[in-house]
């Protein structure tokens, strides 16, 4: 198929016959929409094809679909950036992509791709941000298509190219093409800069995002988004406390998607979904692949359009809308005036001089011309109100409630900043007493790219290289070269230490300097005066940062965000002791100012060398060894540095383990292991403490639990001995790795919790039982406590925590043993005393991810400790109150839960009687919100007098005896004898477990009450919100008919555990029962215990009796139609 054609070098041998036919078509001649300049022709054909460069910015779900196209149409010099990977949603539209590629970067799979499947195309990635690029790399582009899911990405890039154009220059004017799409919407837009309207001037064309009121999601929901804003806001903050949600998380989108589901059936609300749940918590604009590809289409035409001037482009906007049918149409978006980037050079905005500083921020954050998020003021060089960081935040707080006008004199400037604006500040010109303007002040365009780059007034030295001499006199040169490790220039500073010494100069910024603690000029610790590798080796301290080129500046720019005043990043705190013992030792406390003498001369080291006393540098001949090899990267991130290696090695040396002559010996001997450690604590342990080596060159761990010892074996000599430099003091088990343990004990324990509790053929007594589990309660809440004193700041003490935390892990496991003996004493009781330990085991494992948070990143105060313990100690103290003692305690438990819901039923039902059936105005406020109505609950229709009477019961109460008859049909009685039979059965039957009934029984029988309780109380509130008018009698008839039901339930149950004597018959009456009953009586004593015996059942009986004739009185009143 392949087929050599070459014409005017327009097609090469990677292309296929005909490949260009149908383009040629439009490029050979011109049509009627062809504009004025174009040349039909090879020249064009060339252009496309040899010589136009193209960015596309975005590999998802629009860049793929561009990049497809642009590379069928010709464009053979694609370039394209971005800075996502590859999720496995992606798969569903994002067409070049694979389920291989998963977690890879998009921008070098699409590239890799469109160059495989059409040969000749050359597509170069970038797997970074936007941000990394500076002028030079965008201005070697044609076009720019951009297929964003950014507001702020889109924002920068429009700033960045308006920036870039030089009147006097044609070439530096990039056309940007921007297309969007969301759900079936989509827009495609031709930006020229400086010539036509940019993105920044339609910001207020944006929608607001979704919010929900806090009132509606709490108390009346009524979109299924109600339902997963409440699971998320609200519910998980409380069940979870400060756990954060994780979005990416399936365990936690379940979570929300049960309790969402759940809630969104109590409120009657369908539309609850797992894929909704994501999208509210993700906040997931839809992505429809018609939609993308109608949009990349249009960009991609565009885009060929302007390249070859094959017709006229678009001006400038082209909206999509596919919701109901397809519907398009264009339209110019005109520039406005008052742009702060392709407009002038301010914006006027006006406000009274009575707003104060709190006013004036909220404005500036609700105006959508201007977007901006979390700005900070200032005026001239005082503080009015800064965002961050914390310190000044709470200094300029007490600012927010001044006036605007009494903080700043009559004429001064405001300048505000905010991360989110594609420019660098927004400046306010007080000019008058009553009114201030807004001045929106772009900075000179050529220092756009200077952003991040920094700008010092004093270096970071150390005492060596700053010399001896209390006055030194230094140079500055403000971006003067470019940092030795993020490549960001920065001010550098020069010197003389000292008289007889050499020039010296700063070679990395201070950020640089700051992330490492160390000196900018000779890179050594500022605290111990070591290389940076034998410091990190010591303290276990992992290289965070690029070591190529790629994302330098990025990671520098971030980290500098993070750094407060001349504060590092660097923390020693929780490092071992044996670390700290180490770098005690090998600290250089004295300066060593011999390093500050002059570089020898090469000339004398090749003997021509004529100054003689008066030549500037040493006349010492050169030492050639590895000492000499040293460079700034590998002495900065700590690798392959051989000062260090030689320290490392020399301290092993002295601690007794020099490496052996045997190049073949690759093992290291570890021995008095704590009790508890297992191998693959000690392989974690082992890969925490030399972060320099990877998992991969550890062959093999042997561990001798008996003797407590392990060998540990490398795959080569070199990790070998860097280990051995690291533990020559010894190797300390972390306290971060025993807090794991305890969370990892505590998530697998509630696995067993979860399953549901079966009786069992044996067990401890229940006594037992029910003893050591308060004692196991106790003893996770003593070490809870131990170990937050020893991990108590200042100070901690994590050698000291490690057996309470190893405790706190045997007893949750045991714990949870207990817990899941208990189902021979009742299911009702184990599944409570289950869900006890649960609560105990979600307590400790937020407790030891919270302690292991804080004592990681080195933060926390002593409130937080005493947090985190609180939440412990209350979980166990609920349990201690609330263990019920045996099976009928929880029964009698859940049991009165309901019956607490039923009288709150039988209440709401008498107050809307009592109001003759027409709602409290006075109590429901509808005038702000009237959601209650879709409920049925705020409707202020009063009752009809039929639906009244139906409601209202008559005015004598109503006799338990069977004589009584009842001659209404009204259904308020038969709720009143409902509920009073719930009642009687907690307060009479279920106060203490009948007579001469085995446990096997006994339990079987109680376990199901719970359960018929609960029925019951759902078709109680079934019935009440069934008399809220207007009335549905087919309804109230089902309601009725199933409330009478669930209450007969209770008789088959309560008779299987002999609370109740079961009737012979149905024909048994209660004067025959009453003489059964009495025969029963030997002796006086048991007279009385007969007699009360006697009373019961036979109110029971009746009860039950009078339900079931009330009942049918009412499905016999109750009409046949509505």
């Amino acid at each position: 198929m392949a087929a050599a054609v070459a014409v005017n070098g327009n097609a090469s041998s990677s292309d296929w016959q005909d490949r260009y036919y149908h383009v040629d078509q439009v490029l050979d001649k011109p049509g009627p929409r062809t504009d004025p300049s174009f040349l039909a022709g090879d020249g064009v054909k060339d252009f496309l094809r040899n010589k136009c460069k193209i960015l596309v910015i975005g590999a998802g779900g629009l860049g793929c679909e561009i990049l497809a196209n642009l590379a069928l149409s010709g464009f053979k010099d694609i370039h394209v950036i971005d800075m996502d990977t590859i999720d496995i949603s992606n798969l569903n539209r994002q067409f070049l992509f694979r389920p291989k590629d998963v977690g890879k970067p998009k921008a070098l799979v699409a590239a890799e791709y469109i160059m495989h499947r059409v040969p000749g195309v050359k597509v170069t990635p970038y797997y970074g941000k936007i941000q990394d690029k500076d002028d030079d790399y965008y201005m070697q582009f044609n076009l720019v298509i951009c297929g964003l899911d950014s507001v702020e990405a889109r924002r920068w890039i429009n700033a960045t190219l308006v920036n870039l154009v030089d009147p006097e220059n044609p070439e530096s004017l990039k056309p940007l093409i921007d297309g969007g799409t969301e759900g079936f919407k989509g827009q495609a837009r031709v930006i020229l800069p400086t010539v036509s309207s940019c993105y920044e001037c339609s910001l207020d064309m944006l929608n607001k995002p979704t919010a929900f009121p806090i009132c509606t999601i709490a108390n009346t929901p009524r979109l299924p988004e109600h339902c997963i804003e409440w699971a998320s806001v609200l519910e998980w903050p409380r069940v979870h406390g400060d756990k954060k949600l994780d979005t990416d998380d399936p365990e936690h989108i379940g979570w929300l998607f049960s309790v969402a589901s759940a809630r969104a059936k109590e409120f009657k609300i369908e539309g609850v979904t797992w894929s909704l749940t994501q999208g509210v918590v993700k906040n997931i604009i839809p992505a429809i692949a018609s939609t993308n590809a109608i949009i990349a289409a249009s960009c991609c035409n565009e885009a060929f359009k302007i390249a070859t001037s094959s017709a006229a482009f678009l001006n400038n906007y082209f909206m999509l809308i596919g919701t109901d049918g397809v519907y398009s149409y264009t339209f110019e978006h005109e520039k406005r005036a008052d742009c702060p980037v392709c407009g002038g050079e301010s914006l006027d905005i006006t406000i009274s001089k009575e707003w104060t500083v709190d006013r004036l921020i909220e404005m500036l954050v609700e105006k959508q011309d201007i977007q901006i998020k979390r700005p900070s003021l200032a005026s001239g060089s005082k503080q009015i109100y800064f965002q961050a960081p914390p310190q000044l935040e709470e200094a300029t707080r007490p600012n927010l409630e001044k006036r605007v006008s009494d903080l700043v004199q009559d004429g001064g400037d405001i300048t505000v900043t905010a991360s989110s604006l594609p420019f660098i500040a927004l400046m306010f010109s007080a000019f008058c007493l009553q009114h201030l303007a807004a001045v929106l002040n772009m900075p000179p365009k050529a220092d756009i790219n200077k952003a991040g780059w920094e700008q010092s007034d004093f270096p970071i030295l150390c005492e060596t290289c700053l010399g001896d001499n209390a006055f030194v006199r230094m140079s500055k040169q403000e971006f003067g070269r470019a940092c030795g490790t993020c490549a960001r220039p920065f001010t550098v500073f020069r010197w003389n230490p000292g008289s007889g010494m050499r020039y010296k100069t700063t070679v990395i910024c201070q950020t640089c300097a700051k992330i490492k603690n160390v000196c900018q000029t000779c890179l050594l610790d500022l605290e111990y005066g070591l290389p940076t590798q034998v410091r990190d080796t010591a303290l276990a301290v992992e290289n965070e940062a690029p070591t190529s080129d790629i994302n330098r500046e990025y990671y520098a720019q971030n980290m500098e965000s993070k750094l407060e005043g001349s504060k590092s990043l660097m923390d020693s705190h929780r490092a071992s002791s044996a670390g700290k013992e180490m770098l005690k030792q090998l600290a250089r406390t004295d300066p060593y100012y011999k390093r500050n003498r002059p570089h020898l001369c090469s000339f004398y080291a090749k003997g021509e060398c004529n100054r003689g006393d008066e030549c500037p540098y040493r006349h010492e001949m050169p030492v050639q060894n590895e000492l000499s090899k040293q460079n700034i990267q590998d002495r900065y991130h700590g690798r392959d540095d051989p000062v260090a290696s030689k320290i490392l090695n020399n301290y092993a040396s002295n601690m007794g383990l020099t490496p052996p002559e045997d190049k073949t010996i690759m093992s290291l001997f570890l021995t008095t292991l704590p009790a508890s450690a297992t191998e693959q604590s000690i392989r974690t342990r082992v890969i925490q403490s030399l972060p320099v080596i990877k998992p991969t060159q550890i062959k093999s761990i042997v561990h001798v639990e008996k003797t407590r010892c392990a060998f540990v074996n490398f795959t080569d000599r070199a990790a070998a001995e860097l280990a051995a430099s690291a533990w020559a003091a010894g190797l300390e088990m972390d306290v971060l790795l025993t807090l794991a343990l305890v969370s990892e004990t505590c998530s697998a324990c509630t696995v067993p919790l979860d399953q549901t509790p079966s009786p069992q053929s044996s067990a401890p007594p229940l006594a037992v039982l029910r003893k050591d589990f308060l004692s196991l309660l106790t003893l996770i809440y003593t070490s809870a406590t131990k170990v937050s004193l020893t991990l108590h700041p200042p100070e901690p003490s994590y050698t000291a925590c490690l057996g309470p935390l190893q405790d706190i892990a045997k007893n949750v496991s045991a714990l949870t043993t207990c817990a899941t003996l208990f189902e021979s004493h009742g299911i009702t009781l184990a599944k409570q005393v289950r869900l006890a330990a649960k609560d105990v085991l979600q307590s400790v494992l937020a407790y030891a991810r919270a302690f292991s948070d804080i004592t990681q990143n080195g933060e926390g105060s002593s409130e937080d400790y005493l947090v985190r313990t609180g939440a412990v100690h209350d979980s166990v103290e609920q349990i201690r109150r609330d263990l019920p003692a045996d099976n009928l305690a929880a029964v009698r438990t859940l049991w009165g839960k309901d019956r607490e819901m039923l009288e709150d039923s039988l209440n709401e039902v008498t107050e809307m009687l009592e109001d003759g059936g027409e709602a409290d105005e006075e109590e429901y406020d509808f005038s702000d919100d009237d959601e209650w109505d879709e409920l049925g609950l705020g409707s202020k229709k009063k009752m009809s007098e039929t639906e009244f009477a139906r409601t209202k019961s008559v005015r004598t109460r109503p006799s338990l005896s069977p004589r009584c008859k009842l001659s209404a049909t009204q259904i308020y009685p038969l709720l009143r004898l409902s509920v009073l039979l719930h009642k009687r059965i907690h307060i009479d039957l279920l106060k203490k477990p009948p007579k001469d009934v085995s446990d096997d029984i006994l339990h079987g029988s109680i376990d199901a009450l719970p359960g018929c309780s609960h029925t019951f109380l759902l078709a109680t509130e079934e019935l009440v919100a069934t008399l809220y008018a207007p009335q549905d009698v087919s309804n109230l008839r089902s309601s009725v008919e199933t409330l009478v039901k669930e209450a007969e339930a209770f008789r088959p149950a309560l008779e299987a555990g002999r609370f109740l004597q079961s009737m012979s018959s149905e024909q048994e009456t209660v004067d025959e029962l009453q003489k059964k009953m009495a025969e029963v009586a030997v002796s006086d004593a048991e007279t009385e215990d007969a007699k009360k015996l006697r009373e019961t059942q036979k109110w029971f009986n009746t009860c039950f009796h009078q339900l079931s004739n009330v009942s049918q009185r009412v499905l016999a009143g109750l009409p046949t139609d509505s």
